[in-house]
């Protein structure tokens, strides 16, 4: 079999188109790679660029906590301090009160001194009779009206 030269003529040329299209279609192919891969690429970029946005975030939200923690520990010393100074300062006021409540019961001669076993006592103010018997009952207070009488006759 032997050919004849347009019968050549024509398998050359399809050989060069089929070559063509071959080549045209790596050419093409790698245009279109490349354009996806970029795409692709401006995508990565953009989602870090977000993440990067976010990390920024967190960071200053971070430090807000941070600094809303250390001004809460500010505050927190503060209210210390207060608390402190008004505990001294009721206490204080407390011992200004038993001083004169005592001071009063020393002027009253209607209630009975500490020499005979009385005293306030501190939470109610109340007079309060000390006795080395803690079984003894109680005794409820004489005052000069009470007594034996001898005393309210002398009004």
């Amino acid at each position: 079999m032997i050919m004849d030269s347009g019968q050549l003529t024509w398998t050359i040329i399809l050989i060069v188109v089929v070559l063509a299209i071959i080549a045209l279609a790596l050419f093409f192919g790698r245009h279109w790679k490349h354009a996806k891969d970029h795409e692709k690429a401006e995508n990565l970029r953009q989602g870090a660029a977000a993440e990067e946005r976010n990390a920024r975030e967190g960071q200053a939200k971070a430090a807000r906590a941070a600094a809303d923690a250390q001004q809460a520990e500010v505050d927190a010393e503060r209210l210390r301090d207060e608390a402190r100074i008004q505990a001294e300062e009721a206490q204080s006021a407390q011992s200004r009160a038993e001083e004169q409540a005592m001071k009063a019961d020393s002027l009253d001669p209607e209630v009975e001194t500490e020499t005979s076993g009385r005293h306030r006592t501190e939470a109610t103010g109340a007079p309060e009779e000390q006795s080395g018997d803690p079984n003894r009952p109680e005794q409820p207070r004489k005052t000069r009206d009470e007594g034996d009488g001898g005393d309210a006759a002398r009004y």
